[in-house]
């Protein structure tokens, strides 16, 4: 009979410390940490293709014709044309999101439970922003993608403005982790 107590205990309490460890939430921000690690490594990549070209590379993607970039983005997934134009001379591989999905929308702005990366320039393609969805709600917290100056400028009017609410109502801004170039 003790035993039995004891084993009964010990699950319970068990069963207590798993529920305050939360290793879901655990995993979120380590995948989370990875996002952000992920844009600075292709951050870099950018400054190197900015120093050998002088402007970024254009973002292709269906509905946004060339050379109209203004507010346009690619998803990056590997078969991307920012993908193309930095690996392998400026990044040996482009890292992807950890929950990247195929089906995952490439819009910035899309539901805030499709993990993907963004990339998005202007037309001149001298400045850029680098996006992620975080999954732990403050893991954007030191670089909130509408607090980047190139998400919205005001000094020269809308570039990459977008509002990111739909009218499912979604903000993604809300979990939205950004870059910009410097």
């Amino acid at each position: 009979i003790e035993i039995l107590i004891v084993i009964g205990i010990i699950g319970i309490l068990s069963g207590v410390l798993v529920s305050v460890i939360n290793p879901a939430g655990i995993r979120a921000k380590s995948r989370d940490a990875q996002r952000k690690s992920d844009l600075r490594q292709i951050q870099t990549a950018l400054e190197l293709y900015f120093a050998d070209n002088r402007m970024y590379p254009e973002p292709v993607l269906n509905g946004c014709a060339p050379g109209n970039t203004l507010g346009c983005t690619t998803k990056i997934d590997g078969n991307d044309n920012l993908t193309d134009e930095i690996s392998p001379s400026h990044i040996s591989a482009v890292p992807l999101d950890p929950k990247l999905s195929s089906a995952t929308n490439q819009d910035v702005c899309s539901q805030p439970t499709q993990y993907r990366y963004n990339y998005m320039t202007d037309a001149s393609k001298s400045i850029y922003v680098l996006t992620a969805i975080m999954e732990a709600p403050d893991s954007n917290d030191e670089s909130t993608c509408h607090s980047l100056y190139n998400w919205n400028r005001p000094d020269t009017g809308p570039h990459l403005e977008i509002s990111c609410r739909n009218s499912s109502g979604y903000v993604t801004a809300n979990v939205c982790y950004g870059l910009q170039n410097p």
